[in-house]
């Protein structure tokens, strides 16, 4: 590589960092375990950025599989496509009613998905957490929802930074008045 006469390769001159090789993780760590490789290498996987070319904006969770714990009504009515108007009561036949607090409604998209926009219509005096997974066991937290002001079934609306790579979504309530219900949920990479 010639630059006014002048060699520009790695390692020749001093403004051309020298390439190096990558080292393998166990001379990075070799005191770290097997278990603590995979950790890094899903958060690793989980967090990596996407571009928003290589994106979607289809509603990956329409018509998916859902099924939960604590919940008083069938769980695939948050993965219908169809949300009711907002204000409507938060114990319509449309909604997902929840026992108590302490169930929680998940949903298997079939295989890992980019996610990095999600929607849902909940009651407006709850707080949600949506959690996502690649395996269906670990959980980490993607987005909060917390509530509205205005009372009935609301939407609420986030995006994340980057989008982060999840095959199970999970919706918890974290707080709110002890009436809780979700109507729709939606998720796509843009």
């Amino acid at each position: 590589l010639l630059a006014n006469g002048v060699d520009r390769s790695p390692g020749l001159d001093p403004t051309v960092p020298p390439a190096t090789p990558a080292a393998p993780a166990a001379e990075i760590a070799p005191w770290r375990t097997a278990a603590e490789d995979f950790a890094a290498e899903h958060d690793r996987i989980r967090h990596q950025s996407v571009e928003d070319g290589m994106c979607s904006s289809r509603n990956l969770v329409r018509g998916v599989t859902a099924d939960g714990t604590g919940l008083l009504d069938p769980a695939p009515l948050v993965t219908d496509g169809r949300m009711p108007s907002e204000g409507t009561r938060w114990s319509v036949p449309e909604a997902v009613r929840w026992a108590d607090g302490s169930g929680d409604l998940r949903i298997d998209l079939g295989v890992v998905r980019r996610v990095r926009r999600l929607v849902l219509q909940g009651d407006n005096n709850d707080d949600y957490v949506v959690d996502g997974s690649l395996d269906g066991a670990s959980y980490d937290p993607l987005w909060f929802a917390p509530r509205v002001p205005l009372p009935g079934l609301r939407r609420r609306e986030g995006r994340l930074d980057q989008p982060s790579r999840a095959r199970y979504l999970r919706v918890r309530v974290i707080g709110g008045d002890g009436y809780y219900s979700l109507s729709e949920l939606e998720a796509s990479c843009r």
